[in-house]
């Protein structure tokens, strides 16, 4: 099986680990005792990409569609309520 970040953050989450981001560091709560060397080198090594997941969990990629219906458009953002409604 291929280990992606979100296999390994849920993975964490199983062992009672609560994965969180801020700014450019990485916070973990819960049993961090848990944590092995080969599991903190992990983190490391992918840090960056863990935080940018995160983030992106932050600001899910939601669905508009134009007034007159006629156009849909993707968004992480709140679009323009007189062009757009979310859907």
């Amino acid at each position: 099986m291929t280990i992606t970040i979100t296999n390994f953050v849920g993975y964490l989450a199983d062992m009672g680990i609560t994965v969180s981001g801020d700014g450019d560091k990485l916070n973990l709560e819960g049993r961090t005792a848990a944590l092995t060397p080969e599991i903190v080198a992990w983190l490391k090594t992918h840090k960056p990409a863990v935080l940018a997941m995160l983030r992106i969990r932050q600001s899910p990629v939601r669905r508009f569609v134009s007034l007159n219906g006629e156009a849909e458009a993707y968004s992480a953002h709140t679009l323009d309520s007189a062009y757009w409604r979310e859907i």
